[in-house]
């Protein structure tokens, strides 16, 4: 399996409008997966699809996972429609549930076209069934959890790559989405691993940017340069 390490994309994994902004004038996020939880704890007193609203046309130019929370089928379908309603870069994110009616939401979603990033999953056996689920329109993402495939005792390596190789044998279009990414040294495991795709915190990605050796080599560039200036001109 040939893994395409130069072009990784970067989801930021957040809710924060503001961090959002600053990580997109870095240039180096292609995505937004947000969190139900923090968007309805910074909606306030309005509602979270007036926040999820203002996220997806806020930032036109990504994809905004929005994510299901449990409920009845019809429920679940009913919601996933009114989020796909909210603006045309939604992406409706569809939980691996026990009982199998996540996969029934997927059919039910991915017939009108909307497009799905398939979440919680733990190993390639979900995201083949995932992807399986669709009818007629793939799901646009599979997201795969590293440290919580850990947690359980897997080998998040192992399943990423086995759920990478399916998806190039059968020509398919969805991409992995790695998600719980707990460090900087998460992010590269991910990619050699086979991900399309990371999905990370603002803290790691701050994390990824600073070493002190280089702020030391720039710091010591500076000093110099200022020595040399100041004795250039006395």
């Amino acid at each position: 399996m040939t893994v395409d390490i130069l072009r990784p994309s970067i989801f930021a994994d957040t809710s924060d409008i503001a961090e959002i902004k600053s990580l997109s004038e870095l240039g180096i996020i292609h995505g937004i997966t947000t969190n139900p939880l923090i968007v309805a704890k910074q909606a306030k007193t309005s509602s979270p699809n007036t926040y999820y609203e203002t996220i997806a046309k806020e930032f036109p130019q990504y994809p905004v996972s929005i994510q299901l929370l449990d409920n009845d089928i019809p429920t679940l379908i009913k919601q996933g429609k009114e989020y796909a309603a909210i603006a045309s870069n939604v992406v409706v994110k569809v939980p691996m549930f026990g009982d199998g009616k996540g996969l029934s939401v997927i059919y039910a979603l991915t017939s009108e076209g909307i497009n799905i990033n398939v979440t919680a999953l733990m190993n390639a056996e979900q995201a083949l069934l995932a992807h399986a689920a669709h009818n007629g329109h793939e799901p646009a993402y599979l997201s795969l959890f590293l440290n919580r495939i850990k947690d359980g005792g897997g080998n998040p390596t192992n399943e990423i790559g086995r759920t990478r190789e399916m998806l190039d044998k059968i020509d398919s279009n969805s991409k992995i989405i790695t998600g719980s990414i707990r460090g900087p040294e998460d992010v590269f495991q991910a990619v050699i691993a086979g991900t399309h795709i990371i999905t990370v915190q603002p803290k790691v990605i701050r994390q990824m940017i600073q070493h002190d050796q280089s702020d030391k080599f720039i710091n010591q560039c500076q000093d110099q340069w200022n020595d040399f200036m100041s004795a250039k001109s006395s």
